[in-house]
């Protein structure tokens, strides 16, 4: 056997010599051949059979980045789980309107919107109000609603609607002849405008715009089930909470929606759908399992 030294390898491993005739067919160039001393056959320098590798099934010791991966995964859900029960499910958009009368004077000066009483009665729904910015108009006409014409006329017209029909357009007047509020129809794509008059924001009325949206997505006064301390039941007899303490599930519990009311609202075209932050955790933990996993997979494999 010869001695050869390998320039790559920098080590000197042992060369078997192989007489070629013996087996022609597994030599198909003469690349790497020898003269054997004292012989004429030529000979085929290879290495020889490598000794077989033992892989070992006990499991390698657990790195310290497994650890700190696995302890930032366990420390996510403490801490975003929480957070994420009191966030919601869908959005409802609305465009705020308030309508002017020429002389300076508009509905809803102060455009105040009571947001945090209106989420917190359709957090009972997982819906939550989006408002885009104020806009106005200038109508003398639609300023004072004096009669159901009127009304009539400013649905139909629409100046200054939404072009989106999932967007609920709302126009803010000084005064409606006979209510709070009123929508052009009660639940559908096309049930998508509200009027809201000053006298609401005049008495507090925290439900109204609540109310007149749960219209348009679907809701009526005489829905099974609704009594005076529910939303929807009619203003007249209607218990309207005056502050936000009142509203369910807290103080006398004012302004409940039946499941089934729950369950037609998010039914409603105009209702967006969101990824709930529980869901998106969900997924997160379930990718960060499996790439726990697949770490100490190759850890092991490398062991």
């Amino acid at each position: 056997m010869y001695d050869v030294v390998d320039a790559k390898r920098s080590v000197r491993p042992k060369f078997q010599l192989v007489d070629i005739r013996s087996n022609p067919a597994k030599f198909v160039s003469l690349d790497g051949l020898r003269e054997e001393p004292g012989s004429t056959k030529l000979a085929k320098l290879r290495y020889p059979t490598p000794p077989s590798r033992t892989i070992s099934n006990a499991k390698p010791p657990i790195m310290l980045h497994t650890v700190v991966a696995r302890a930032a995964f366990v420390a996510s859900f403490c801490v975003l789980a929480p957070i994420a029960n009191t966030c919601h499910a869908a959005i409802v958009t609305i465009l705020p309107i308030q309508v002017g009368n020429g002389s300076g004077d508009f509905g809803n000066p102060g455009q105040e919107l009571f947001l945090q009483a209106t989420n917190k009665i359709w957090s009972q729904a997982g819906i939550t109000f989006n408002y885009l910015p104020f806009t106005s108009i200038i109508s003398a006409d639609y300023y004072d609603l004096d009669d159901q014409n009127e009304v009539d006329s400013l649905f139909a017209n629409a100046p200054g609607a939404s072009l989106d029909a999932k967007t609920i357009s709302m126009w803010f007047v000084n005064d409606h002849y006979d209510a709070y509020g009123e929508v052009n129809e009660v639940g559908g794509l096309n049930a998508n405008k509200i009027v809201i008059s000053n006298f609401v924001f005049d008495e507090t009325r925290l439900d109204t715009i609540a109310h007149e949206v749960g219209h348009l997505l679907g809701l009526n006064h005489d829905d099974p089930g609704v009594e005076t301390n529910f939303l929807m039941r009619s203003g007249d007899d209607r218990i309207a909470p005056t502050v936000i303490g009142n509203i369910f599930p807290d103080g006398t519990g004012l302004d409940r929606m039946t499941a089934g009311q729950v369950a037609i609202a998010l039914a409603d075209a105009k209702v967006s759908a969101v990824p709930e932050p529980s869901s998106v955790i969900l997924v997160a933990g379930c990718v960060g399992f499996a790439f726990l996993r697949r770490r100490q997979m190759q850890t092991s494999c490398r062991g």
